[in-house]
């Protein structure tokens, strides 16, 4: 965001592809992006914080809209 808090999307390199592939469960990145911090690039607004990983979390947010 424009205030510097990071969100989505966030592009990994190819070089972390076998590190995603071990995760488990609904554990997300954060270890991977721990070792290999990503590149922050500003975006307006705040909608960079908007994180919809299943059908019902794009429903919900489409509801409040």
């Amino acid at each position: 965001t424009e205030d510097g808090q990071p969100g989505h999307p966030v592009i990994l390199p190819q070089r972390v592809f076998p590190a995603i592939a071990r995760l488990m469960g609904d554990a997300g990145a954060r270890a991977i992006l721990k070792d290999h911090p990503p590149r922050l690039h500003p975006l307006p607004g705040q909608r960079a914080l908007t994180d919809l990983d299943t059908p019902e979390a794009w429903d919900a947010w489409q509801a409040m809209r």
